[in-house]
């Protein structure tokens, strides 16, 4: 069936006349001021070269943010510089391993807006292959009681012969220099493991 409604002379019933519901006032309000939230709210938004890097490497990051941006505020947890203020930031450098956050800031007329992601510093391991049997896992400043470190045969079979040296900024191992092959490293910073192949090559 049809269905209509009048602003305020449809039946007697005034429920069933539009002013009731959005002029009970009787303003006689024909216009009401507003503005679409779209227009004037900035959504922030970034992208990076690389989302990994090694201990010692450099991020590169993009502003993609959508909107009438007014001011930017970047925040690089265990980068360096650690803020900027700038559309597009200089490039980030970490030294120490771990996962770090990477945050943006934007603020327009219609409200403050971010955006959060995370990057990875990996860490380092030289030389590779090595002629001595000694090997240098660069970590950056690293507490060495959330580091564990092991060593492996081709074959998958632990060796338990190698004891790591902590340093201020690396781990080192030193292998049988007279023994060639293979091994496999495996290093675990609290709950994030990596493994790495590592050729011992002794002539």
């Amino acid at each position: 069936g049809r269905f209509s409604k009048h602003w305020n002379s449809n039946g007697a019933d005034s429920t069933r006349q539009l002013e009731y519901w959005l002029d009970k006032m009787h303003t006689g309000l024909e216009k009401i001021p507003g503005f679409d939230p779209l227009s004037t709210l900035a959504i922030a938004n970034f992208s990076s070269d690389v989302t990994k890097t090694p201990v010692g490497g450099t991020i590169r990051f993009l502003d993609l943010s959508v909107g009438p941006v007014a001011s930017y505020h970047w925040e690089f947890e265990g980068g360096v510089p650690a803020t900027s203020k700038a559309k597009i930031p200089p490039p980030v450098h970490y030294s120490v391993m771990g996962t770090f956050k990477v945050k943006l800031s934007v603020t327009s007329v219609g409200g403050n807006n971010t955006k959060v992601d995370s990057v990875s510093v990996l860490p380092v391991v030289y030389p590779n292959p090595t002629k001595d049997g000694r090997i240098h896992i660069l970590l950056g400043s690293y507490n060495p009681e959330d580091i564990s470190v092991s060593v492996y045969d081709i074959l998958g079979r632990r060796l338990d012969i190698f004891k790591p040296q902590f340093g201020n900024d690396d781990v080192t191992l030193q292998l049988p220099d007279n023994r060639n092959g293979m091994y496999i490293i495996r290093l675990t910073n609290k709950e994030v493991t990596n493994t790495y192949k590592v050729l011992n090559f002794h002539k």
